[in-house]
């Protein structure tokens, strides 16, 4: 019977320090004594039959190695992106079959010398590319041609649902293994010749796998204290941490990566007119910020998403309802040696809010593992107000509408409003109160920004007052 590292129990979590290796050992010993017996039992019984039938063990057929992908806490948060172990010794002809034990969605996979890393989806968002494609379970892979289990686990409707999946290696060789879903997640397989000794048995890769399992998931928990610290609580802009991340080693073979999927802070308060900052600080996993409805593709940021000056993405929302989209947050890819400079990654996302209410938002990656979050907004500030009457539009047939736009900026001395952007088409200006009637030019959708340019402000997100989303609704 093997044991799966997986998902943490509680009282294992809690006594595993990171400056206690002694606590962490006897916990991890406490989660496998069991295992450990009947390890030892089952190859006693090996050994019997092996004497019975009259050959020696050493000469025994090919076996069939356990290890595992994935591990995370009780809460899903914490999440280790991890082969474990991350290195194995076999011998040619053996196997080693791999089990997901985790929420979050994984690959193993050996692509060949040189290869190019495909990326993890193609045109289709939840459609793998694969290497190209994924191979049979009991594929063999001696270097020649790639080997690909496909998405381990299922997440919605993306996933094979598939939980196990092995690899024969005929040929001595050592293959370094790989997560196409996650970059930082790499091991390596040694395949040694029949007749070399290994160095270790499945009893000391059970042990090593819980080891690392704990550690590394009580060092994802362990960076929430990193991310509270960074945020700046009363100040203007307000911030948010997407998500921190580490990426460490414990055999020197390959990289795990300790993820914790949550923002920090879950909950913040603001007040209308101020701006709130997220910023990814995970080295190498993607997130969003996604108010309203989830996109069926979340990769590119919604249309109402603007870049600014800095590389940061920007939006101003002015009811709940509204749907916004950050795009991925994603960081910079590793530069290395003899490749083209990676580009600078795009990790932060500003949005500001113009009307009080209770605004909640997802990571559209992650918020099975619920890495959800909310922003309260209050009323200071309530007398803004940006209005078109009528909305919804009632139109006949296919033709476009007409509306009257009304404003109220008791804080402006000089308002324009704008079509599309903040610096979009003028539609109307003048004083901190007005209205103006539009032309039968509205289409669904088409948004208006209340600009303050009292003094000569410029025409930016950061002098949006209010944005107003007009409809049509067709007879």
């Amino acid at each position: 019977m093997q044991a799966a590292p997986g998902r943490l129990r509680p009282s294992h979590q809690e006594r595993i320090s990171r400056t206690d290796a002694a606590g962490r050992l006897r916990c991890v010993a406490c989660f496998l004594g069991e295992l450990h017996r009947k390890i030892s039992r089952r190859m006693a019984s090996f050994a019997l039959a092996a004497f019975i039938a009259g050959i020696a063990t050493s000469s025994m057929s090919a076996t069939t190695w356990q290890a595992w992908a994935g591990a995370e806490s009780q809460d899903l948060g914490s999440q280790a992106l991890a082969f474990l172990p991350n290195e194995l010794w076999i011998h040619a002809g053996d196997s080693i079959r791999w089990t997901h034990t985790s929420t979050e969605l994984h690959t193993a996979t050996f692509l060949t010398p040189g290869q190019t890393r495909p990326p993890n989806f193609g045109p289709t968002f939840g459609v793998p590319v694969g290497c190209p494609g994924s191979t049979p379970d009991g594929a063999s892979f001696n270097g020649s041609a790639c080997v690909n289990s496909g998405l381990l686990g299922q997440r919605g409707n993306i996933g094979t649902g598939l939980q196990t999946y092995s690899v024969t290696f005929p040929t001595p060789g050592n293959f370094k293994l790989v997560c196409l879903v996650h970059a930082d997640m790499t091991g390596t397989v040694h395949v040694l010749g029949p007749s070399e000794t290994l160095p270790h048995d499945q009893v000391f890769y059970d042990i090593q796998a819980a080891n690392d399992a704990a550690v590394l998931v009580a060092e994802a928990s362990h960076l929430r204290s990193r991310g509270n610290s960074i945020n700046e609580v009363g100040v203007h802009p307000a911030t948010v941490i997407a998500g921190v991340a580490a990426i460490v080693t414990t055999t020197g073979a390959g990289t795990h990566t300790a993820s914790l999927n949550r923002f920090l802070r879950e909950v913040i308060n603001v007040q209308v007119g101020d701006t709130v900052e997220w910023t990814n600080l995970d080295p190498s996993i993607n997130h969003t910020v996604t108010f309203g409805n989830e996109p069926a593709d979340p990769r590119p940021a919604s249309q109402n998403v603007s870049v600014t000056s800095d590389g940061a993405r920007q939006a101003v929302i002015g009811s709940p309802n509204d749907n916004v989209n950050s795009g991925f947050l994603s960081p910079a890819f590793q530069d290395r040696q003899n490749l083209a400079q990676s580009p600078l990654g795009t990790t932060r996302f500003r949005v500001t809010f113009t009307t009080p209410g209770t605004f909640n938002y997802i990571c559209a990656l992650h918020d099975e593992l619920g890495m959800k979050g909310t922003v309260e907004v209050s009323g200071a500030g309530a007398a803004l107000s940006l209005t078109a009457s009528p909305n919804p539009i009632q139109v006949t047939g296919a033709g476009d509408g007409t509306t009257t736009i009304g404003w109220n900026a008791p804080n402006a001395a000089n308002v324009e409003i704008h079509v599309g952007s903040p610096n979009g088409p003028l539609f109307a200006s003048g004083g901190n109160q007005g209205s103006a009637q539009t032309g039968p030019w509205v289409t669904d959708g088409t948004t208006f920004y209340l600009q303050d340019v009292t003094g000569g402000k410029p025409l930016t997100a950061s002098n949006t007052l209010a944005t107003l989303v007009v409809h049509l609704q067709r007879l």
